[in-house]
């Protein structure tokens, strides 16, 4: 195949690296400097031009009649114009050129001209990255289309479906890439968490992704479960209304939750006549279940489909005093939310402990969940310990955490107040609890020694405000 290049610049050198053996290349250009350079790294090239190529005589020495492909790729919008319209006058059937001007690319289209638009591939690409940098969508050339690629992360909503699913008007999943793996999806292909999707549609499709995937709708607790669990001790009764129960009265009247059981709520008749007020719309009741406090909680959450776990703080005992984490292991034993009731609704300001990791961002992406159903503000608190105690040196590690913490505000759209402290986290973020309304707390150090002791969970135990536990 015959190719004339009239360009010989950076993009020029970069297709000639991934051209073939079945290429004969002639090259065109008014500088000599740019033509030696790009000469310099292909074999393939038979032929070279110091020349003007926007030249009708240029072209008619170079013998343009005889190319399958003429591509014009200078810096400069009319001289690809023009050589573009003299390359088809020729009778030349593909070519292309690379052009800005809008205008200028939909008079080409019109002639046969295959018009690529940097400017606006750049663009387009641009604005969807400063929309979610989460996902990569691609403008395609031929037309009003876009490739679109995403993670299916764990509380998206399309985790557990069928790639049928995202075929819909004006759009089709195409490919996922599972663990380094291409997987071409037929219809009843199950989405799993990790998964990359390529998903190909018309130039709404961004839109029309996060409409499917729920990207901007509330998801918690829902995305665990539609249920909420409320457990009192068998023992308890007092006067008045628990606090626990208060706090989860809050939440069904601020989240999209269907049902509520109470769990040992005594007497039964006060509690009772206390549903009578919650919203109508929910499922309510009332049971009763004998034993220890966690063990309840685990035996109901797996009969029980459950989106959140409302519960008193526990009775400190032998197992707490030698530093195993209890409300840690609990909440990765049932796999969901698990909040720790310190009479401290309605929820205006959120307390997020944050280092960066992984649960960190969860807790993060949960306190956004809840902000954007019920309002309030949102702080990030970076604690970082000194170099004398941790011993490891790592310096700028409170920079990098912030400056992640600022890119999860840019891709939720969500302010958030940074707070930044050195010293002991437990004993920094405590202090700070008094000023919070609900503290959201991600962590996955289930298993900590006598010496290194839970921080997530001496958290909950020292906070002054009610905590959000999410460990998976």
């Amino acid at each position: 195949m015959k190719l004339l290049l009239c360009g010989a610049g950076r993009t020029a050198r970069e297709l000639l690296r991934l051209l073939g053996d079945d290429w004969e290349v002639t090259l065109v250009d008014k500088s000599r400097e740019e033509i030696e350079r790009t000469a310099a790294i292909s074999s393939e090239i038979k032929d070279i031009h110091v020349e003007d190529a926007t030249s009708q005589v240029v072209l008619e020495k170079v013998g343009v009649k005889e190319f399958d492909y003429v591509i014009a790729l200078t810096d400069d919008d009319r001289t690809n114009n023009i050589i573009a319209e003299l390359a088809s006058e020729a009778g030349v059937r593909y070519v292309t050129a690379f052009v800005r001007d809008s205008e200028l690319a939909s008079a080409l289209r019109k002639n046969g001209v295959n018009v690529i638009q940097l400017g606006k591939l750049a663009a387009g690409q641009l604005y969807h990255y400063l929309q979610d940098p989460r996902m990569r969508v691609t403008p395609l050339n031929l037309g009003p289309a876009n490739v679109m690629e995403i993670k299916a992360s764990e509380h998206l909503l399309i985790i557990g479906k069928r790639a049928g699913y995202l075929r819909r008007k004006g759009m089709r999943l195409v490919a996922v890439f599972r663990e380094e793996n291409l997987i071409f999806p037929k219809p009843d292909t199950l989405i799993r968490s990790e998964d990359r999707l390529v998903i190909i549609g018309d130039s709404s499709v961004f839109q029309s992704v996060c409409g499917l995937l729920e990207c901007d709708n509330p998801h918690f607790p829902l995305a665990y479960g539609p249920g909420l669990l409320v457990v009192m001790k068998a023992e308890k009764e007092s006067d008045g209304i628990a606090a626990e129960v208060n706090e989860a009265l809050y939440l069904a009247q601020n989240t999209q939750i269907k049902s509520v059981t109470l769990l040992n709520a005594a007497p039964e008749e006060k509690y009772l006549e206390y549903l009578g007020t919650w919203p109508q719309n929910l499922s309510v009741g009332i049971e009763t279940m004998d034993g220890p406090v966690p063990e309840i909680i685990r035996r109901n959450c797996r009969e029980s489909n459950y989106g959140l776990v409302v519960t008193a703080p526990f009775d400190a005992g032998l197992l707490k005093a030698f530093g195993k984490p209890s409300y840690i292991s609990l909440a990765h034993d049932i796999g969901r939310p698990i909040l720790i009731s310190k009479g401290s609704a309605p929820y205006e300001r959120f307390l997020v402990p944050f280092n960066g990791s992984a649960m960190a961002e969860l807790a993060v992406e949960v306190a956004v969940d809840i902000q954007r159903q019920m309002g309030g503000e949102i702080s990030i608190a970076v604690v970082e310990e000194p170099e004398f105690i941790t011993g490891d040196g790592t310096s700028g590690w409170q920079e990098k955490v912030v400056s992640r913490a600022t890119e999860l505000g840019h891709i939720y759209k969500t302010k958030f107040d940074l707070i930044t402290r050195k010293g002991n986290p437990v004993r920094e973020i405590a202090a700070l609890s008094s000023e919070y309304d609900l503290m959201i707390v991600g962590s996955t150090n289930r298993d900590r020694s006598l010496l290194t002791p839970n921080i997530g969970e001496n958290l909950v135990a020292a906070s002054k405000c009610s905590v959000l536990l999410t460990a998976f």
